[in-house]
């Protein structure tokens, strides 16, 4: 494993100077592509898509495989994955938001406008002819299914996540189940298994078995486009399969390590995927876990008794969703993901429903597309559809359970999980493992005593919504004072903003939109400032945050004063008789007025922020400002920029 880290970064290294530095430099040049669609998704305006398109000439000069980058296009005429275009691009730097990272793991390092482009041709690689399978054999399983059942079964059969909508994506992802829905080593393992046997590269017919299984990962991965999660698991099943084949045997470890550097070949931040990092962590858990159950069925085999035996194989069935929990807990809070406190108990209730659920989504597929075999098909689709309603009524009751989303502070959470990593290893080097059994629980609860002691009367006001018409949502003791502008997405945001804090309904809702009409979200209290006779303020207050609402000739004005920290959200520019001093100002893509703020809080740089006498605070997902009211003020999820 160290060698394996070691190669890494050192592929790393080599891919950012070769490659990434090269694309890097074209940043404010408008140059000749010849650009490949990898990938597309709705665009903002009829006839136009959102595409990441990989680059494979730059002025007339055909690019080398290892020297190709990738830009994404927020308006590129419809297409589809494979077509290639020629055109002028103007290049410009990626916005370092909360999917910079993600987008470097994708190789796309520039965003690009286009202008008018041509189409040169399709693009004859075997990677696009294998996402036509999967698009076929999707409509395919899909045809007899109604549509949560069919597109939950596309997604876990060939990994088209397209026909899965957001709320029940969103109840697995509140169960920890939303690994069910990407194609990932769990659904290549059990394909084996299910077509195999239980011994797939063992028994009679042994070298039959291992090419079979190699042929079946080799054909899962190109399915399945060959995305991180699925391209660490097919190596390592890959470097199994051939160990069997050769009658050698293969080191898990070693075989992670060995994914992880060929990975690092198809760019040098793949590393950077999320989705990739969770995949690592919870294929160590699920490792660690094969290590611990050794002395669990050692001391099974000692005992010679049934309860024994039993106690032991229930034992293991637990420890390889508890670990993968807990490996995988950091990258979750490292990545600003909201951990389940019932993945474990999803998994234990998922497995058994996976084997089945996966070899009847294959084969209502594949018989869909022979002619004569119907009755097939719907017999398999039956028997898909009945298995995905079942695991869709699990993910929506262990979502809707009290512990589902686990609103854990990032740092402080972080910081809890290193203290105990620590005390374990002391406890396991001076084999003390029982006094970490008592020192554990005390520890955890002194930790959630002192942290619940020193939230108590922090104000967290946060940016939800869109750049340029954010929402202001100020949390006090799991009491929330909302404004509100924009419209039904910015409103869905704020929705989910709340759901995430644990929050169930509003405590006051501020409507600071000049013609406002219908409104989804619930409140105890509503505030409209159009309603307000023009110069007149109304009162808006929860726990220690005392807003007043005003309407203005030329806009709506929201202050919210917090022991003595005034912050202002403003809708069009309203005219006061004087400029109002405030500590902060909520800023969108237009200028405030007659505002003078100490900071700006913005979610992206807008032209007029040139030449304004302010500070400038930017983050991707909406500045934070924690106020711990007459004690400090802090600033969290962003960076400031000076003018």
């Amino acid at each position: 494993m160290p060698l394996a880290c070691l190669a890494a970064l050192a592929v790393q290294w080599v891919g950012v100077w070769g490659a990434a530095q090269p694309a890097f430099s074209l940043a404010g040049s408008r140059p000749q592509l010849t650009v490949r669609v990898e990938e597309t998704s709705p665009g903002y305006a009829d006839g136009m898509v959102r595409a990441r398109l990989e680059v494979l000439a730059a002025e007339g000069r055909a690019l080398g495989p290892l020297r190709r980058f990738c830009i994404t296009c927020p308006a590129f005429p419809e297409a589809q994955p494979g077509e290639i275009y020629e055109g002028a691009f103007s290049l410009s730097a990626l916005e370092k938001d909360s999917y910079y990272y993600g987008n470097l793991a994708d190789r796309v390092y520039l965003e690009g406008e286009s202008g008018p482009v041509e189409r040169a041709g399709m693009s004859g690689a075997l990677r696009f002819k294998l996402l036509e399978v999967r698009r076929i054999l999707s409509a395919s399983l899909r045809k007899y299914l109604p549509r949560e059942e069919g597109g939950v079964l596309a997604a876990m059969t060939v990994g088209d996540r397209s026909h899965v909508f957001g709320q029940l994506r969103a109840a697995y992802r509140a169960a920890g189940a939303s690994h069910l829905l990407v194609v990932s080593g769990l659904h290549l393992t059990l394909l084996c298994g299910a077509f195999l046997g239980n011994r797939p590269v063992g028994g009679r017919l042994r070298k039959l078995k291992a090419l079979g299984a190699i042929c079946a990962v080799l054909f899962m991965m190109g399915l399945t486009g060959f995305t991180t999660s699925v391209t660490r698991a097919g190596i390592a099943a890959l470097i199994f399969y051939f160990g069997a084949l050769l009658l050698q045997p293969a080191d898990s470890f070693t075989s992670l390590g060995v994914a992880a550097v060929l990975i690092s070949l198809q760019g040098p931040y793949a590393l950077c995927d999320l989705g990739l990092q969770l995949s690592f962590a919870a294929t160590l858990g699920v490792l660690t876990a094969g290590k611990m159950a050794c002395p669990l069925r050692v001391w099974a085999r000692d005992t010679e008794r049934k309860a024994a035996a039993a106690l032991a194989k229930a034992g293991e069935l637990l420890l390889c969703p508890v670990f993968a929990a807990l490996f995988t807990l950091p990258v979750q809070l490292a990545g600003g993901l909201t951990p389940s406190g019932v993945s474990v108990l999803a998994s234990l209730l998922a497995l058994p429903l996976m084997g089945p659920t996966l070899v009847c989504g294959l084969l209502a597929g594949l018989c869909g597309l022979v002619p004569g075999l119907d009755f097939a098909a719907r017999v398999f689709s039956l028997g898909g559809g009945l298995l995905v309603r079942l695991l869709n009524a699990v993910a929506t009751h262990l979502a809707a359970l009290p512990l589902a989303r686990l609103r854990l502070p990032r740092g402080y959470a972080l910081l809890v999980l290193a203290l105990a990593a620590l005390l374990w290893l002391a406890a396991r080097r001076l084999r003390k493992m029982r006094w970490l059994a008592a020192v554990f629980p005390c520890m955890l609860a002194l930790a959630v005593l002192c942290y619940t002691g020193l939230m108590r009367g922090t104000v967290r006001v946060a940016l939800v919504g869109s750049a340029s018409t954010p929402c202001v949502v100020a949390v006090e003791d799991g009491r929330a004072l909302v404004a509100f502008q924009g419209g039904s997405a910015n409103a869905q945001k704020v929705q989910e903003y709340l759901e995430e804090q644990g929050i169930g309904q509003i405590a006051c809702l501020v409507d600071l939109r000049r013609r406002p009409g219908e409104l989804t979200l619930a409140a105890q209290r509503t505030v409209t400032a159009q309603e307000l006779p023009q110069n007149t303020a109304a009162e808006a207050r929860v726990c220690d945050i005392m807003g007043t609402v005003f309407r203005l000739k030329g806009g709506n004005l929201l202050i919210l004063d917090i022991k003595g920290c005034k912050l202002a959200a403003v809708t069009g520019k309203p005219l006061a008789a004087q400029p109002l001093k405030v500590d902060f100002l909520v800023g969108g893509g237009t200028a405030p007025g007659a505002i003078e703020p100490g900071t700006l809080l913005s979610a992206k740089r807008y032209d007029w922020h040139t030449g304004y006498a302010a500070q400038f605070y930017y983050a991707s997902q909406g500045a934070a400002v924690w106020v711990r009211p007459g004690r400090s003020v802090m600033l969290k999820g962003g960076s400031y920029a000076v003018q």
